[in-house]
């Protein structure tokens, strides 16, 4: 059964590897495409994808799909071809002629002048004019006129399948029986002496050395003036009917689209070919599109809209000769390969260029493995239930069958300088030496408890082990001492074990931390300036530092002080997760809210808005580029030095989940990781940085669900608008998941909000004023947009609150007012007057009665008084008889 098994075992390593590269992001159907036949791709100047498919013209914006059809003004529901001018003019070509989409509205070319209306190919020439090429010639549009050139104009063929204008300005024509130039105002055909006769031309390419590459039915064409290179089978191109070619220069290389082999990469020394294999919808290709992001818009016959997103990460699974199930450990095995165990009780090694499964069998028990170490003769120990097992390359060690072992699972796992492996386990400690088991620590040996929960070798040698009842210290002779609360332990259970630059031992438990130096025990706490009592781990950086890990925030000890961070000073997060020092000397901190950096005195800090994949931070990894690595709830990213990227499907990342603890570098410096879906590989280096900031746009703008049309940034509405909707886009496809937003809104919103994945704004009965909306977008790679996208929306005050009708109705109130005034002056006047008048007539009459009453004047000597001129008695009343 042994050599059965060593039989099987050597077959499975000589097995070739099948990596699945899936370097391609599919469109179809699902993500909206009317048609699975895509003939045309391009971008345009705005940075909206344009297709042209069986059902309809489609843009992509990176979030949906929107079609066009007929209904919209297309003359023909197939479009075939299409082509921008220097005006942003996009023309269109169907199987009824030309359209052409101006100002986002569609209007359909006369056809007059042209023998026919399938339009196989647009150009445009320096002065703006489209030349178009049909199933009887090619002709040029201008003024609104069609000029036709046919074989009796010197063309080669009536039948165009391709034109492309060169640096020179010449016209270059491919048709069904081969190529024609156009030079000046005559058309020559270009000699093929080693080209078939009826040699088809569908695309033209030229490079940055003024080199025109030609795809052909029989082959690639190279043309450096009168030489000219067929590049066809024997010189290792995979399929030879090339139809289109585009040239990359980021990646230093052609793309070359074939009609049944896919897309080949062509280097300069050799063809890569890509298919439907490696994810491509379909090996027939029609059209090639490279973006300003440079990635590649690959459009097939029948397999819809692929994108290709690099090279950079490669999927292994059980056809690769992986183990089966998700991949919960990775360890380097000190040789450069790797061990990894799966979640299904698998193990795996690979040597650097194939895996070597071993599947549960005479030598492998079939309960679960846990990989907890691989020792520096690069063996792999693992542990089983009720067993521990050491695999040295083929060979299979199984130790504990003949001796019981303590009971419980497998807790940790050392070896110490000895080169003996120490195995803690819930039931006892277990001590390895060559292959035996050579001691078993349990209460009868003198360790406090069984559960070992922390295991360390410090730089004397002593193996230190935390338990829930105390803390044990191994001699060398194996001889056991215990400490307790009564030693002065601050708490029984002890859950880490720390030895820092100083020698000085460090102790976690629930209740604080234990500093042991010189056989005494230093207790710190919450109380004496701890920021919490429940440790996670402890960590020391390159200046010395202590960093302690709690529930509730990071303590740091440097020269004998205490400084402490939370929420409350900057920590983002409560729970400190992750650690980690990059080569910069930058310490990292993962928490249960985010990732947190502390370079020098500044702390930044990084949220799922920054484009954090998730909000708890697991782990912390630097790959050797100086990217730092992050292992999220949500899933993978990973900071370049601006920003967080997220790496996911839309990235080229296969795995949907990462397991803690299942990812490691290799000898070369590639990233490995375990995922539910097996080991992931991931090239740092093939990383292509994406610097191109994202192109914002307007979408639409409705009102109470109603599209408002936009001019130059501005538009008015009415008073009565209760609703206000603004949509916009950023356009990067290199990651659309990756897209942040923030705005500010003046008038309502002064400051800028924070990133968020929101495209749009409503507004509901927003007052009367002017709104200005300023938008920035930003890409997965921290990349923002250089200027924002600016909409200014008016609404229009009611009429009683303009300022017409308020002057008017000022002064209507100022002349009313002056009447009143004017008319209560003169009543005023009129009852003044009336009362003067009146109070003179009273005093008139008051002065008749005083004079009435005022007592006879004396007359002569004797005192008598004179009686008043106007008696005409003569005398003074007379006293009435008594």
């Amino acid at each position: 059964m042994r050599r059965v098994f060593c039989l099987l075992l050597m077959i499975s390593t000589c097995l070739s590897i099948r990596a699945e590269m899936w370097p391609f992001r599919q469109y179809s159907s699902l993500e909206g495409l009317p048609s699975p036949r895509v003939w045309s791709v391009i971008q345009d100047s705005r940075g909206f994808i344009w297709l042209g498919t069986s059902g309809g013209l489609v843009r992509y914006d990176g979030r949906e799909f929107t079609t066009f059809t007929t209904a919209d003004g297309l003359s023909f529901g197939t479009v075939i071809s299409l082509a921008e001018d220097g005006r942003g003019n996009l023309w269109i070509g169907t199987g009824l002629g030309l359209t052409i989409r101006r100002d986002g509205r569609f209007q359909a070319v006369d056809p007059d002048g042209l023998r026919s209306r399938t339009i196989r190919a647009i150009v445009i020439d320096s002065d703006g004019c489209p030349w178009v090429g049909t199933d009887e010639g090619v002709a040029r549009l201008k003024e609104g006129k069609f000029t036709l050139w046919t074989v009796a104009d010197g063309l080669v063929d009536n039948a165009v399948r391709s034109l492309f204008f060169d640096r020179m300005g010449r016209l270059w024509v491919g048709t069904m029986r081969g190529i024609s130039v156009r030079e000046g105002e005559a058309f020559r055909t270009l000699a093929q002496e080693t080209a078939t006769p009826r040699q088809t031309v569908y695309g033209f390419m030229e490079d940055a050395r003024g080199v025109v590459w030609a795809g052909t039915s029989a082959g690639l064409l190279r043309i450096d003036g009168d030489k000219i290179r067929v590049y066809t089978g024997a010189d290792g191109l995979p399929c030879p009917e090339v139809n289109k070619i585009v040239r990359d220069d980021r990646r230093d290389c052609l793309w070359i689209g074939t009609w049944g082999g896919g897309v080949i990469r062509y280097d300069g020394r050799a063809f890569t070919p890509f298919g439907t294999r490696e994810g491509l919808g379909c090996p027939f290709v029609t059209s090639l599109c490279l973006d300003r992001e440079h990635n590649l818009w690959i459009a097939t016959r029948e397999g819809g809209l692929s994108r290709f997103m690099g090279e950079q990460f490669v999927l292994y699974d059980r056809r690769d000769g992986l183990c089966e199930g998700s991949i919960n450990e990775i360890r380097p095995d000190g040789r450069g390969g790797l061990w990894l165990t799966s979640l299904d009780g698998g193990l795996s090694h690979w040597d650097g260029r194939s895996f070597a499964r071993l599947d549960p069998g005479p030598g492998l028990p079939t309960n679960r493995l846990q990989l907890a170490l691989v020792d520096s003769r690069g063996r792999a120990w693992l542990g089983a239930d009720q067993e521990v097992l050491c695999v040295d390359g083929r060979r299979i060690t199984r130790l504990g069958r003949d001796r019981r072992l303590p009971a419980g699972p497998m807790t940790s796992m050392m070896e110490d300088r000895d080169g003996r492996i120490w195995v803690a386990m819930a039931g006892g400690l277990i001590m390895i030496e060559g292959l035996a088991i050579r001691r078993v620590y349990d209460a009868e040996e003198g360790l406090p408890d069984t559960e070992v929960q922390a295991l360390l070798q410090d730089r004397r040698g002593t193996i230190w082990c935390g338990t829930r009842k105390g803390l044990a210290a191994i001699d060398r002779n194996g001889a056991v001492r215990v400490y307790t609360e009564a030693d002065g332990l601050l708490h029984n259970q002890v859950r880490q074990i720390f030895q820092d630059s100083r020698n000085q031992l460090w102790f976690g438990s629930r209740a604080g931390l234990m500093v042991y130096r010189y056989d005494y025990f230093r207790n710190i706490t919450r109380a004496t300036g701890l920021v919490s009592d429940s440790i996670r781990f402890f960590r020391e950086d390159s200046m010395g530092r202590i960093w302690i890990a709690t529930d509730e925030g990071l303590s740091v000890f440097w020269h004998g002080r205490i400084v402490n961070y939370t929420e409350a000073n900057g920590l983002l997060g409560k729970a400190v997760l992750s650690w980690y020092e990059d080569t910069e000397k930058n310490v990292w901190i993962g928490t249960d809210l985010g990732l947190n950096c502390f370079s020098g005195e500044e702390l930044r800090r990084y949220s799922p808005q920054d484009g954090l994949a998730g909000e708890a931070v697991y782990e912390i990894l630097q790959d050797r580029q100086g990217g730092i690595w992050l292992l999220t709830n949500r899933g993978l990213g990973r900071f370049n030095g601006q920003a967080v990227e997220s790496y996911g499907v839309f990235a080229g990342f296969f795995g949907q989940i990462v397991l803690r603890g299942a990812w490691t570098l290799d000898a070369d410096g590639r990233l490995w990781f375990g995922t539910n879906r097996g080991a992931c590989r991931h090239n740092p280096e093939g990383d292509i940085p994406n610097l191109s900031p994202p192109m914002i746009h307007l979408t639409e703008l409705k009102a109470d669900g109603q599209p408002v049309p936009v001019v130059n940034g501005r538009c008015e509405l009415p008073d009565s608008v209760r609703t206000v909707t603004v949509d916009w886009v950023g356009l990067s496809y290199r990651d659309e998941q990756g897209i942040r937003y923030r705005y500010l809104l003046d008038g309502l919103y002064p400051d800028w909000t924070e990133p968020t994945r929101e495209h749009g704004i409503r507004l509901t009965f927003p007052p009367p004023g002017t709104y200005t909306l300023k938008v920035l977008a930003r890409n997965h790679a921290g990349i923002w947009s250089p200027r924002p996208l600016t909409v200014s929306v008016e609404i229009r005050a009611p009429f009683w609150r303009t300022a017409p009708f308020l002057w008017t109705t000022g002064l209507v109130l100022l002349a009313v007012a002056g009447v009143a005034i004017v008319t209560a002056r003169r009543r005023w006047s009129v009852r003044e007057a009336a009362w003067r008048e009146e109070r003179q007539q009273m005093a008139d009459r008051i002065r008749r009665l005083e004079q009435m009453v005022a007592p006879p004047a004396t007359a002569g000597a004797d005192g008598a008084e004179a009686a008043p001129a106007d008696d005409p008695a003569g005398g003074g009343l007379s006293a009435p008889d008594c």
